[in-house]
C-alpha cells in the first residue's frame, strides 16, 4: 500500500511529536542521573568522572557528560541507530 502526501505529512508530524516527546523524557531522566560531588560542589561525568565544567552546564543545565564524553556517546549513538535503520524504509 503505498502513501500518497496527506498521509506521509501526518506520518512525519506523528514521528517529529513522538521524537519531541522522547527528547523531553530524556532530558527530565538525565537530569536525575547528574552525579553531584557535595565536596567539590560540581556535576560528575557519568563516563570519565571529570568534573562538567560550568561552560558546559550553563549551557546544558542536565547534561551528564563532558563535552568530550557527550560527543563520543552521540558518535556511538548515531553508529548504532544507523544500524539498526539500514534497510527500514518508508
Amino acid at each position: 500500500m503505498e502513501m500518497d502526501d496527506i498521509d506521509f505529512a501526518q506520518h512525519l508530524e506523528e514521528c517529529d511529536r513522538n521524537d519531541a516527546l522522547r527528547r523531553l523524557r530524556s532530558a527530565q531522566e538525565m537530569a536525575e542521573l547528574q552525579l553531584v560531588d557535595e565536596a567539590r560542589g560540581a556535576v560528575i561525568c557519568l563516563d570519565c568522572g571529570a568534573p562538567i565544567p560550568d561552560e558546559r552546564l550553563a549551557v546544558q543545565r542536565q547534561a551528564v557528560r563532558c563535552i568530550d564524553c557527550q560527543r563520543e556517546h552521540d558518535r556511538e549513538q548515531l553508529l548504532e541507530a544507523r544500524l539498526y535503520t539500514t534497510g527500514n524504509e518508508l
